[in-house]
């Protein structure tokens, strides 16, 4: 019965999330119908330099992404080097545009894989980001608003960021983020051989870090989110209708909308939930909040073109490393048989070679040994 509810939760939540993309597509298409050339205005007076330079800086979120990935591994003891992390995550990003919950997650657990490091220790991390990510996004975006006064409350908010945080960051919490992630990662990995893999009940997560990693890796996703928010801020300043817009103002702001759209399960990478958001608090009654809308909305496609780019290049490499491993390998098989060759024309005493005898002796021996 319980195995029957699971499966109709699922169900009705793919529906609504369809339902959802469906709705939110048709007012994004009735507001550029309607909106054309207010658009076509404000696209057409956008500074190049900052959209620019905020299309760079994104690369290094990728960077730190990684950093936090290869950081906790090594935490939990299955160390991984940086470069393999890098690159996992590189090729995952295009998972992210897939309406499925924790895609991006699901695409680096399914590449790491390949590294030999188990499961459940890849779950953990995931979890592990998905909890420190969102509350530290949470707990610094309404700590800033709430300090220079855009919500109300003030230090209020502060002090329920650090509530929050101390208990999104307990090992009961965390255990059950982990927990969620894993089911969703399963209900993804289709093979036996990864079904036997997550049936390990020996499930990683927060607790099993000391104080003095749990501080760096938060101190990584502080980072994270600082430089983050600034990229968003640099972006805002291609536009001369957002030059009104405080610094502190848009971080905060973003780095609230940002948690808020992530736990917003109908809204895959909280699209829409996330702009809703930033226009509410960043516009006022006499703000166009159409064209915020399309500005914040098109910070978006700044990520999309910088994942293209990276996802491109790290397949592009990846194809290159496969290649010559392979050209490695054939090389190392070929000395190998010539080895095995000049051994035995010595016992033989004779200049000819037998490849019918190399061949029964040597039954893994390729086609081109053979012809050698």
């Amino acid at each position: 019965m319980s195995t029957n509810a699971s499966h109709a939760r699922i169900r009705a939540l793919r529906i609504g999330r369809g339902i959802y993309l469906f709705a939110l597509l048709a007012a994004v298409a009735a507001l550029f119908v309607f909106k054309r050339d207010d658009i076509v205005k404000l696209l057409a007076g956008a500074r190049m330099l900052p959209l620019a330079v905020s299309f760079i800086a994104s690369f290094v979120l990728i960077w730190l992404g990684a950093k936090f990935w290869a950081m906790s591994l090594r935490m939990l003891g299955h160390p991984l080097k940086l470069n393999e992390v890098l690159l996992a995550t590189a090729r995952a990003l295009p998972v992210r545009y897939v309406p499925v919950g924790a895609g991006f997650a699901i695409g680096r657990v399914a590449l790491l894989r390949a590294s030999g490091i188990k499961y459940r220790y890849l779950v953990a991390t995931a979890g592990i980001e998905i909890t420190v990510g969102v509350t530290i996004a949470f707990v610094s975006g309404t700590s800033i608003l709430g300090m220079i006064g855009l919500i109300p409350g003030n230090f209020v908010w502060t002090a329920i960021g650090v509530l929050v945080l101390g208990l999104c960051l307990s090992p009961v919490a965390n255990r059950g983020i982990v927990l969620i992630v894993q089911k969703r990662i399963n209900r993804t990995q289709k093979s036996a051989d990864k079904r036997e893999d997550t049936s390990d009940p020996d499930t990683s997560s927060w607790q099993d870090i000391s104080i003095g990693a749990r501080l760096q890796l938060l101190a990584v996703m502080c980072v994270y989110w600082i430089w983050s928010s600034t990229t968003f801020v640099i972006y805002l300043h291609a536009f001369s209708v957002t030059d009104d817009l405080g610094i502190l103002a848009s971080a905060g702001a973003f780095m609230t909308s940002w948690s808020l759209g992530f736990v917003a399960i109908f809204a895959p990478q909280g699209l829409g939930v996330t702009e809703i958001s930033l226009v509410t608090l960043l516009t006022t009654a006499s703000s166009d909040t159409v064209i915020a809308a399309t500005i914040f909305g098109g910070y978006r496609l700044v990520h999309m073109a910088r994942d293209g780019v990276a996802s491109l290049a790290a397949e592009t490499f990846a194809t290159y490393q496969t290649h010559r491993r392979s050209s490695v390998s054939i090389c190392s098989d070929g000395d190998s048989s010539t080895s095995e060759v000049s051994h035995s024309e010595v016992l033989d005493g004779s200049g000819d070679l037998d490849c019918s005898t190399s061949n029964s002796s040597h039954p893994d021996t390729s086609p081109l040994d053979v012809s050698c």
